[in-house]
């Protein structure tokens, strides 16, 4: 199958599910249906219920106040999708037209562009994938847990930590209607993050394609590059290289590339910072939180959840990680062209390519903060710092148990950003 016709499947996958929730992205005009209306109407209730309960809870303890704001987070979350798609919505849709018209001119091309297109195509399932699989044993182990803890020992757990005003959890009915309205909660949950998800994904990705495309076009220049110095050892004193119009057709589409390169990644980031930010940052509240709960006491809905809050925000500080790689695949590249059998103009044109190149984009978070595995492991290292720190003979040990376990919690982080 061509690569453009995958990206068209892919991006209609997307679309479906982000229709489902009542944003179809690829229409001219964003229209406001009855699935748009549910989607706002559950998150609002969503805030609301869940801040009435925090003040309700908050009479009571402040612990139980932080147990009924573990997902608080999910709202950020949300609220960010609809902002993103409602502020951003035709130029999301103008960038996968172009992205689509841009496979179907590359994949005429020669067989190294359509395999260039075809491993990102690849990369972009295998996310795409991991991050479905996360979200539905997740969410249906979130959704499980009340009935096996009921059957289990008669506790009424909801799903969701919130109670509905004038619905008793010790009625049998009451129970039941919190419940069906907590899953309802869920199902448009789990729909809207995997779609938004997978939006921002979509043109994340893209960045590690297009850095494979340059690395074609450089190895299409140096080829000539090399024709170049063969050619000089068999021609005569003076005689000119007659490849030269070729050579200035491939520097100059190294050049332009690397340009669309650059303004793609700015688009991205402008596009979709609001999203990146506010889903890591939702991950960010929430495992704290949950954390917190759990330091008290064992809280098994705010475990689950902490897990879940931690496979996203990890997901996506390793597509950001996989992104500084392909910047620097970009800068390596540009550095492997044989500039020395340019002539002087061409070397002026480089020149400037390979300066912008040791400038590059990175994805930004709120302007302070790199999308990457290392802020997500931030915490981590100021923990081991103040590991260190302690006085006496116990805390020293204690530090030193400290450390073998964040130790080991950032080695296995590490191997998964490998595995992904």
């Amino acid at each position: 199958m061509k690569p453009s016709r995958r990206y068209q499947q892919l991006t209609e996958h997307i679309n479906y599910y982000l229709n489902f929730i009542g944003f179809d992205i690829m229409m001219s005009r964003l229209r406001l249906n009855y699935r748009t209306w549910i989607t706002v109407v559950a998150v609002t209730c969503y805030g609301v219920f869940s801040i009435h309960w925090m003040i309700k809870q908050a009479e009571i303890s402040w612990t139980e106040c932080l147990k009924a704001s573990i997902m608080m987070g999910g709202m950020l979350n949300g609220s960010t999708e609809v902002v993103t798609i409602l502020l951003r919505h035709p130029k999301i849709r103008r960038q996968i037209i172009d992205t689509r018209q841009l496979f179907e001119d590359y994949e005429k091309r020669n067989p190294a562009y359509c395999n260039a297109l075809n491993l990102g195509i690849d990369r972009l399932l295998d996310i795409l994938k991991m991050i479905r699989v996360g979200y539905i044993v997740s969410y249906l182990v979130m959704c499980l847990v009340p009935f096996i803890v009921l059957i289990f020992n008669g506790t009424r757990v909801t799903i969701v930590q919130y109670e509905l005003p004038g619905v008793p959890l010790q009625d049998n009915y009451g129970y039941a209607f919190t419940y069906l309205a907590h899953l309802v909660s869920m199902i448009i949950a789990g729909v809207g993050f995997y779609a938004g998800d997978s939006m921002g994904c979509l043109a994340l990705m893209q960045i590690l394609t297009y850095s494979d495309i340059l690395q074609v076009k450089v190895n299409e220049l140096n080829a000539v590059l090399d024709k170049k110095v063969e050619a000089r050892r068999t021609a005569l004193v003076g005689a000119a290289f007659a490849g030269d119009d070729e050579l200035q057709k491939r520097l100059l589409e190294s050049i332009k590339w690397h340009q669309w390169f650059t303004e793609y990644c700015h688009h991205v980031d402008y596009v979709y910072h609001i999203l990146i930010a506010g889903q890591v940052l939702a991950s960010a509240i929430s495992m704290l939180s949950t954390f917190c709960v759990n330091l008290s006491e064992f809280h098994l809905i705010s475990v689950i959840y902490f897990l879940v809050s931690g496979y996203k925000m990890l997901v996506y500080c390793v597509v950001g990680t996989k992104i500084e790689y392909a910047y620097d695949q970009v800068y390596e590249s540009i550095c492997s062209v044989s500039w020395h059998e340019l002539n002087g103009k061409q070397r002026n044109m480089f020149r400037m390519m390979l300066k912008e190149a040791q400038n590059s984009q990175t994805i930004i978070m709120l302007g302070i903060l790199p999308l990457s595995v290392r802020t997500a492991l931030q915490p981590v290292h100021d923990d081991d710092a103040e590991s260190h720190l302690g006085g006496s003979t116990k805390t020293h040990n204690i530090g030193a148990r400290d450390h073998s376990t964040l130790y080991q919690v950032q080695q296995a982080l590490c191997a998964m950003q490998y595995i992904l």
